[in-house]
């Protein structure tokens, strides 16, 4: 994945405020050592009895410190090209130990331009100096990029958290304003019709268990949608889901509906978004196997490929008009899924819908693989 830029970071530091804040919070942070490191000097030299001036103790000591207001933006974007991980990987490690040798390198370069700006006369020459700052300011200077850089990645982490908390925020409202959009719109009238005239039918074709049977599971999936879905759930608690609804078109096809699931025992923990996988397969149903005289069949599996799930749902249907201007399109069930993943997993939530080469609709919904749900991995 792509590291996002630390240079945004400054910006965010304060996100309350303006830039013009986040930039006094960086002067601020560097002020606290130079205002020590001056006073400490200051204070030590009248006591030996060699006293300088303040002006004096000041230009030759705050240029060493100030100059890490603009190192710290340099170290910032450095961080973010090349990440440290966990574990440790030795190249990054060893190339930011690089990175802050030479940096310490150029850090040492202030104290004698300091002087030779300063028109201040030493006993030593000014390579001399260059040599005797090198070796007593490297250590420092490495340690102060490992914190700067240490700091730069606590930074984004805690913006990304952040950000992270707000989006699952919004969710979470988002889901309660919608979910008698779901009963309405994912769970079309047309569905409870069909579901209720199955049972009927079944009942007048002196099949009373057959027809209890769907209306039990009808009872069953709406008790869930009413009850509230938790924006994310196991997969195999959407699955459970999902066999309700399943029953209830397995009734009502017959014989004209063959479905297969294919899920991996080891996925079934997985996290998936709450009532994702119905109005996929309703979108099957209605545009795949509604559409034909003969059988059909519908397909839905789950795969890991690295960190990535993958869950699929295909029918061998006449497949879709994927135009826009198609007079019978897939259906809103495939704009909401793809809205919903976009919300919670940014770009790495995608939902892709294509025919298949052999016939038929396929919709693919990849997102990250994890066993927590990402309002409990943000906190």
């Amino acid at each position: 994945m792509h590291a996002p830029p630390l240079l945004a970071i400054i910006p965010a530091m304060a996100n309350s405020e303006g830039p013009r804040f986040q930039w006094r919070l960086v002067v601020a942070v560097w002020l606290l050592p130079t205002i020590a490191d001056v006073a400490d000097t200051y204070i030590a030299r009248k006591v030996a009895g060699t006293p300088a001036t303040l002006w004096h103790v000041v230009a030759t000591i705050a240029p060493g410190w100030l100059i890490w207001i603009l190192f710290t933006p340099v170290i910032f974007w450095l961080g973010a090209r090349i990440r440290l991980t966990w574990p440790p990987r030795p190249a990054p490690i060893a190339a930011h130990l690089l990175l802050a040798f030479l940096l310490a390198l150029v850090h040492a370069t202030v104290y004698p331009l300091v002087f030779t700006l300063l028109g201040m006369t030493t006993p030593r020459s000014l390579l001399e100096r260059y040599t005797m700052t090198v070796m007593d300011w490297t250590p420092v200077s490495m340690l102060l990029y490992l914190m700067t850089l240490l700091a730069g990645y606590g930074l984004e982490t805690s913006r990304r958290e952040r950000a992270q908390a707000l989006r699952t925020t919004e969710l979470e409202g988002q889901l309660a304003r919608s979910e008698l959009a779901v009963l309405r719109a994912q769970l079309h009238p047309h569905f409870l019709f069909n579901a209720l005239n199955t049972a009927v039918s079944l009942v007048r074709a002196n099949q009373p268990e057959a027809g209890v049977h769907v209306l039990t599971h009808l009872a069953d999936l709406l008790r869930q949608l009413v009850h509230g879905v938790e924006q994310e759930v196991t997969l195999r608690d959407e699955l459970k889901m999902l066999d309700s609804y399943l029953e209830i078109e397995r009734a009502r096809f017959g014989s004209r509906l063959a479905i297969s699931v294919d899920v991996p025992a080891q996925l079934r923990d997985a996290y998936v978004p709450g009532l994702v996988l119905q109005p996929l397969v309703e979108n099957a149903l209605r545009h795949g196997v509604g559409k034909r005289d003969a059988p059909g069949h519908v397909w839905i599996d789950a795969s890991a490929r690295g960190k990535v799930l993958e869950l699929r749902v295909r029918d061998d249907g006449p497949g879709v008009a994927l135009d826009a201007a198609a007079s019978d399109p897939p259906g809103v069930g495939i704009a909401n899924t793809r809205a919903r993943l976009s919300r919670l997993y940014a770009d790495a939530g995608v939902l892709s819908l294509h025919n298949g080469g052999s016939g038929g609709a396929e919709v693919i919904v990849s997102l990250p693989l994890r066993f927590t749900p990402v309002h409990a991995a943000a906190t």
